[in-house]
């Protein structure tokens, strides 16, 4: 009950906190191939795994890290692919799991969207809820990252026909329009920026052709035979 309570405040600030003027915030969907380092805007793969990153960042001098956001991630293109949210190291991030929350994923035809459980109408007072405790709660575990990477999931990408997967959050779902910050050490409300911008991902899945899936299995065999000799 003390962590609920706690989120709630965390939120109020967010919402009530002072505006900042002429200052930005970002969030951008990155994707990588599952066992890859470095995060991109688009990847092509064949099969397997691709993880997928949301990140939040910001433009304001002198502030110490993100404190939160309220939104949903979407995407089209599915075809035979399953999306993953619960996987050890998925959902949010620590230490942005500030709070009681519980995600779900909701698929039609081949869009989906990550949302809160209870979300069932897409609203965009709901959602996901990132949020981080204050610098002075949290001290060494207090994530000053800019961008800080907030929620994880991954797409498992089956075998078919070579199509795209499209990721994006889409601004009409982020909550109030806003990212907030924690503008110094000492801050115990989020500043708020709604001058924020979004960035998707784009997953190409490029399925090999049936003859040249029949010159690797060739390539295959010789590479065995020349080992045996």
């Amino acid at each position: 009950m003390k962590n609920v309570v706690a989120a709630l405040v965390v939120v109020s600030g967010i919402a009530a906190g002072a505006n900042a003027q002429g200052s930005s915030a970002s969030m951008t969907l990155m994707v990588r191939e599952a066992g890859t380092s470095g995060w991109s805007s688009s990847v092509q793969v064949s099969s397997g795994r691709v993880e997928c990153a949301l990140f939040l960042g910001y433009d304001l001098a002198g502030a110490v890290g993100i404190a939160g956001a309220v939104y949903n991630i979407q995407g089209a293109g599915l075809s035979g692919d399953t999306v993953d949210i619960g996987a050890l190291g998925l959902d949010r991030q620590t230490s942005f799991d500030f709070g009681v929350a519980t995600n779900a994923i909701f698929v039609s035809g081949s869009t989906f969207r990550i949302d809160n459980a209870s979300d069932a109408g897409n609203i965009s007072d709901l959602g996901i809820s990132t949020a981080q405790n204050t610098p002075s709660a949290l001290g060494d575990a207090f994530n000053a990252s800019n961008p800080a990477l907030v929620f994880r999931f991954d797409i498992n990408v089956g075998v078919g026909a070579d199509h795209v997967i499209q990721l994006d959050a889409p601004l009409n779902q982020l909550k109030r329009g806003l990212i907030g910050v924690y503008a110094s050490a000492a801050a115990t409300h989020a500043t708020n920026i709604t001058n924020v911008s979004t960035s998707g991902a784009t997953i190409n899945v490029v399925v090999p052709a049936p003859a040249s899936l029949g010159m690797l299995g060739i390539g295959g065999l010789l590479a065995a035979r020349r080992r045996a000799r």
